[in-house]
This record gives C-alpha cells, structure tokens and sequence, in this order.
C-alpha cells in the first residue's frame, strides 16, 4: 500500500524541477530539456484533483480582429460598428458544437473561451474595430493543423454571411497527447485507486509542461497533483491541504517506481 512506501535508494536518476514560463513559451522546461534533465517516466504536477491523466488536451490560441468604419456617436446610421458586428460573430461562434466534443473519460470535454474583447474609444466614436482573444483546447484525438483549418474554415464562413472584413492572429499553440501506460504504471494506477478510494484515471482538459516534455522526449508523460483547475486562475483558487498530503504520498511512491 502506499502508506507503507519506505524511503530508499532510487532506481534509477530523479529530476525534480521546479520551473518558470508554463503558460506561454516553455521556456524553463526548454532549459531542462537542452541539458538532459528528464526521465524514463515524466509527471507534471497541476491541479487535476488527484487523478492521474496520461493524456492532455492540444490548444490554439488566436486573436480575431473585426473591422467597421468609425462615425460619430451621435448620429444614427454614421459609421459602422465594428462592437456590434463582433458580438454576432461571437454569438455564432459559441455555438459550434465542433468546438466543444465530448469524450468519454473524466474532464475529458473541448472549451472555446473568449478571454478578451478590446477596441472603441469612448461613447462619442463609432468604434472602426475591435479584438477577440479566442482560446480553444481541443481533444488529443485531433491534431493542431485540422484545429488550426476548422477554426480558419468556420470564422471565413460566418463573417462572409454578416458581410464583415476580418483578421486571424495567431499567438500560441500545442498538440495534445496520449500516453501509452505499460505495466508497471498499470499496476501503480490500481494501487492508487485503493489508496485514495476513487476511480483515479483521467485526462488533463488543459496545456501544460506535460504536452512539450511529452513530445520533445517521447517518453511516458502523466499530470497530476492536487487542486480543482475549475478554479485555478480564478478568484475563488484554494486548494484542501488534505488532498496535497496525499498528492505527497503519491508523489513520493511515483519516485520509488
């Protein structure tokens, strides 16, 4: 059980790394990686609420810019307002169930989020355009280029039908993954289920360091740690302190493999 996990050598070389620039760029997993600091085995520890996801989803991140003509704000029918045309194109956009499949397994569920809407200058303009920060993860079953021609395919076909002139920005992406568990990770998962008495295998629903060390290394790469990511980057962020006393047991039975 893994109550009973007694500290000893490791079988083989432990890297634990405590790295920057996870949202964006990668750029301290880069630095680890370019000096061979990764395993045979790799875990990404976010909050998933301790289950253990061999698998992630890929995302694709853009910024969507609608064009109008600017006028003055008090004159009726002066200009033409490019606030007005994004909320239509916006409300057409969420209702594409191509961007939001369900899988089968836990959290496993694509999300399109519209993050940021900018543009105008005040009451008395007509605004002349606007910017749409647009976020998609999407399911590992998917790659990023057959993303990438949906969302280019969808936007060209909703703007064309409102008449709207358009430009796709794109700031950042990640291809999902799969990890192909073997045996031992197998058994240690079935362990895991009678020590936390839960079902504990699951997805990750967002990007991580997980998705670049599993593809720039190739080896086996799993998320897991303690925390609900429903509220992560939120004002209501908590995590149970029970739950990272567990994640610790976890961990240090992950190390002892």
């Amino acid at each position: 059980m893994l109550e009973e996990v007694n500290e000893g050598e490791v079988n083989g070389s432990l890297v634990v790394g405590f790295v920057v620039d996870e949202e964006f760029c990668g750029r301290g997993l880069y630095d680890l990686l370019t000096r061979k600091y990764y395993g045979t085995y790799n875990l990404v520890v976010e909050p998933t609420n301790l289950h253990i996801c061999p698998s992630a989803s890929g995302c694709i991140e853009y910024k969507l810019k609608i064009y109008g003509v600017s006028g003055h704000g008090a004159v009726y029918g002066s200009g033409d307002n490019a606030i007005i045309k994004a909320t239509k194109v916006i409300n057409k956009l969420v209702e594409i169930s191509d961007f939001n499949r369900r899988g089968s397994k836990y959290m496993e569920i694509e999300n399109l989020n519209i993050g940021k809407i900018s543009g105008g200058f005040g009451g008395w303009i007509v605004p002349p355009y606007v910017e749409i920060d647009i976020l998609h993860h999407y399911l590992p079953d998917r790659t990023f280029n057959e993303i990438k021609y949906l969302h280019e395919t969808t936007i060209e076909r909703i703007c064309r039908s409102l008449g709207i002139e358009y430009d796709i920005d794109y700031l950042h992406s990640c291809e999902g993954f799969i990890s192909q568990l073997d045996d031992k990770l197998d058994n240690w998962i079935k362990e895991l289920k009678k020590y936390l008495k839960k079902e504990v295998a699951g997805h990750m629903p967002s990007e991580s360091d997980a998705n670049l060390l599993y593809h720039l290394t190739g080896n086996i790469t799993l998320v897991f740690g303690p925390g609900d990511i429903k509220v992560a980057h939120s004002s209501r962020e908590y995590i149970d302190i029970n739950d990272v006393i567990r994640a610790g047991q976890v961990l240090k039975s992950f190390a002892y493999l």
